[in-house]
């Protein structure tokens, strides 16, 4: 009777502690979505939840011709699948492809990617792709405010594509930033001007709204090659 009673305990209280860790508003500081408009716009599959799954996949051998085809939206969902099927048991227990296959399970309905699956993931994420999604699904995940990188650098034509209710922009410095003639060509030819410059910058991308901005330099502009010990 007792272990009942424990054991009773310990569920109402795992169910409390639940429901009130589900209440908690989350501030997602890291997010990549594309603007809603562009995402309308996308021809979905399967491959479209693969943003960091391709980094695993490229770590694990798929080159860069089978990279472009599996992003690509003019490859057909089997010819996709025909060139991810063999990479799927070197990935499958990464934290990358987990956290897509709850998403599958969750918001799809479909017991994890696989043969049987892929092409009714495709499916159902076009059932899915309608105006409101993005504040539908962000509502579901308790997630009040996101900051988004979107990987081009973020004009001020694509800031205008987004949602300011919902996402604050992050400015990606891209690789001009470390090229000498960019400088050159401004006429900024010493430290000074260089800060002037920076200064000038930071205030006007506050001007258009930008909430940050994103050094990427670890992951893209530092070549890692290991050739010459």
């Amino acid at each position: 009777m007792k272990n009942f009673q424990k054991s009773s305990a310990s569920r109402l209280l795992t169910k409390r502690l639940t429901d009130e860790i589900n209440k908690i508003s989350i501030f997602s500081s890291h997010e990549h979505f594309c603007s809603e408009k562009d995402y309308l716009a996308k021809r979905l599959d399967f491959s479209a939840l693969f943003h960091y799954v391709i980094l695993a996949l490229s770590g694990s051998g798929l080159s860069n011709e089978e990279r472009k085809q599996l992003l690509s939206e003019e490859v057909s969902e089997s010819g996709k699948w025909k060139i991810f099927e063999p990479y799927l048991d070197r990935i499958n227990n990464l934290d990358y492809f987990n956290l897509n296959e709850i998403v599958i399970r969750d918001l799809y309905g479909l017991e994890g990617l696989n043969k049987k699956t892929y092409k009714l993931a495709g499916e159902r994420m076009r059932e899915l792709q309608t105006p409101g999604h993005y504040r539908k699904i962000m509502k579901m995940s308790g997630i009040e405010y996101a900051l988004v990188d979107n990987l081009s650098g973020n004009s001020e034509e694509e800031f205008s594509r987004y949602d300011r209710d919902l996402f604050g922009l992050i400015y990606r410095i891209n690789s001009q930033w470390f090229v000498r003639d960019w400088y050159t060509k401004k006429e900024i030819g010493n430290i000074k001007k260089v800060f002037e410059y920076i200064d000038e910058f930071v205030d006007r991308l506050a001007a258009s709204g930008a909430k940050g901005i994103k050094l990427p330099m670890a992951v893209w502009q530092i070549n890692l090659n290991f050739q010459n010990w």
